[in-house]
């Protein structure tokens, strides 16, 4: 690995035993539904959005292609099976 600064094992040994000692203090806010972490404002407003779909889910206000089409427009591409199909374009090497 040209370039790249090497983890030995007493570095690691160091890194790993201070990630064990905040454990506890990673816990006891995880327990009062606060992180440590930076979270970025959209994915605050994702897990919520998120969350209210699931709970839409349980209380069985939506069926599961809804919720799998909400969680889709979060997670994967969206098709649009609304609008005419685009024609096809074929690309050839000259």
């Amino acid at each position: 690995m040209t370039g790249h600064h090497s983890l030995t094992f007493y570095r690691l040994v160091q890194v790993l035993r201070r990630d064990a000692e905040d454990v506890h203090f990673e816990l006891r806010h995880l327990r009062e539904g606060k992180s440590t972490w930076r979270v970025r404002p959209f994915v605050l407003k994702r897990d919520a959005r998120l969350h209210e779909l699931w709970q839409q889910y349980r209380d069985k206000e939506n069926e599961t292609g809804a919720l799998l089409a909400e969680c889709a427009k979060f997670f994967g591409p969206v098709i649009d099976t609304f609008s005419a199909p685009q024609p096809a374009v074929q690309v050839t090497r000259l």
